[in-house]
């Protein structure tokens, strides 16, 4: 077990914070870069819309993090693509800290982010607040990428248990429609 240490994000990442485009740049043909305006988009890594005029260019592999509310959604962005306010860019740089541990980490950071955000109309996370938040890590990537694999085991097996559990419910539903519309007949039938 190697040692831990707790250093700044602004220490160990570059962080880009989004820019909205312009309205008659954005469509949902598939123009342009995939657009993320903000949690929704991440969470679900399928944006809405596209850009064909982008102002914040992320490139593929940087961590997709939300500073609008809900805070602590994190995901990896898949290709490149463009952000909007309501998400920032987060880095990693010079080979100090794994980007998958950095984005487990970010999650699990929920707590700490929203106390990060400010506003009345609209809470947000600024740049400079979350540039100042601070990361424990350990120094061995080794050890790092080991915990990041633990983690997305671990979230697989809720996904999938998440999927049986709708395909469950679906069963019992369709069993219910069958049972009260008197086409559940006994034998089978």
């Amino acid at each position: 077990m190697s040692q831990w240490v707790t250093k700044s994000l602004e220490s160990l990442v570059e962080v880009a914070v989004g820019q909205v485009p312009t309205a008659d740049s954005l469509n949902s043909s598939g123009q342009g870069l995939p657009y993320y305006s903000g949690s929704g988009d991440v969470v679900s890594g399928k944006p809405r819309q596209y850009c064909s005029k982008p102002r914040r260019v992320v490139s593929k592999g940087s961590i997709l993090l939300s500073i609008r509310s809900p805070f602590g959604v994190a995901e990896m962005a898949v290709e490149d693509c463009c952000i909007g306010r309501g998400v920032a860019a987060v880095t990693p740089k010079g080979g100090v800290v794994d980007p998958e541990y950095l984005m487990y980490y970010l999650q699990a950071s929920k707590d700490r982010l929203e106390a990060l955000a400010q506003g009345t109309a609209v809470v947000t996370i600024s740049q400079r607040s979350l540039v100042g938040l601070e990361v424990r890590y350990p120094e061995s990537l080794e050890e790092q990428r080991y915990i990041a694999e633990t983690v997305r085991r671990a979230s697989n097996l809720l996904k999938r248990h998440d999927q049986a559990r709708a395909t469950i419910e679906q069963l019992v539903e369709a069993v219910k429609d069958r049972a009260f519309s008197g086409t559940l007949a006994l034998g089978g039938a």
